[in-house]
């Protein structure tokens, strides 16, 4: 639902900027997001696959301290 409507949103708060949409997109790291972005513009997908990188980066460091924690 959020991948129909994420252009309207965009035009309805005015945010204009590729690196916010860009990053808004993808920060959750799903591949059809960072798709969307790019169909958006190139500087859009840059930022949408390199925010999926870093999540996923930060994701497998964190999760093992994640598990020893509430283990």
């Amino acid at each position: 639902m959020g991948m129909l409507i994420c252009g309207l949103l965009f035009r309805a708060a005015n945010i204009k900027n590729s690196l916010g949409c860009g990053i808004s997109l993808c920060a959750s790291a799903r591949c059809a997001r960072a798709s969307k972005a790019n169909q958006m513009g190139r500087a859009y997908g840059v930022i949408a696959s390199l925010t999926m990188i870093f999540t996923g980066i930060a994701m497998v460091i964190t999760a093992p301290l994640f598990a020893l924690l509430f283990n």
